[in-house]
């Protein structure tokens, strides 16, 4: 049985758009998806946390730091055959003054980690996916006043990305290509039609790439 993780935020773990912190059943949430396209020869470890960052530390919202984080995970779940790290929807709150650039650098520190962790089968490093997370769009629910101005910023997010996983030597999947945050919503947290479609984009690049 292979061992497929995906290193996330809150649209990993599930928000429900526009809620208090509900949670979709594991069926709608991307790892759901993902499990049931791969079936019983996989294993889909959700390690997903509302507010987590790439590198970076929130002054008001303290242990979201994904790049502290990260070595601890790769080593309870060892061996990992896949990871996919889809972060960088935090770092845009309107306090940090960051943008996608930033993002891009820390999501290169974390597969700096990866590959010196020697967390995959055999200690081999395990096939690297990352994703550009989705854009945030403007609702009449926002979500307070964290992410003013990060609709503009967001659109960055796919090129940014790209640049990194070329340097890095690998995959790239852009989610806004799948998927983007209701307008009836708070325009961050995709909806369980947004992890469908993003659960079944990663299924589809899994079983297209890899044997």
């Amino acid at each position: 049985m292979k061992n497929y993780l995906l290193f996330g935020d809150s649209n990993t773990w599930g928000y429900r758009p526009a809620s208090d912190g509900e949670r979709f059943p594991f069926a709608q949430r991307i790892g759901g998806v993902l499990q049931n396209r791969l079936g019983d020869s996989a294993r889909v470890i959700e390690e997903a946390l509302n507010g987590r960052m790439t590198h970076w530390e929130d002054p008001l919202n303290p242990d979201k730091n994904g790049a502290k984080q990260l070595p601890i995970i790769l080593e309870t779940h060892r061996p990992i055959d896949f990871i996919s790290i889809m972060l960088g929807t935090n770092d845009l709150k309107r306090y940090l003054n960051l943008n996608p650039i930033d993002s891009a650098m820390g999501v290169s520190q974390l597969i700096d980690t990866i590959r010196e962790s020697q967390c995959g089968r055999n200690g081999v490093t395990p096939e690297i996916l990352v994703i550009a997370p989705p854009q945030y769009v403007d609702t009449n629910q926002p979500f307070g006043r964290l992410f003013e101005g990060a609709v503009e910023k967001s659109k960055c997010f796919p090129s940014a990305y790209k640049e990194i996983t070329n340097a890095q030597g690998v995959h790239f999947l852009d989610a806004s290509k799948s998927a983007t945050p209701p307008a009836s919503g708070d325009g961050v947290h995709i909806d369980e039609i947004g992890s469908t479609a993003i659960g079944n984009a990663i299924a589809d690049f899994i079983q297209a790439n890899f044997k």
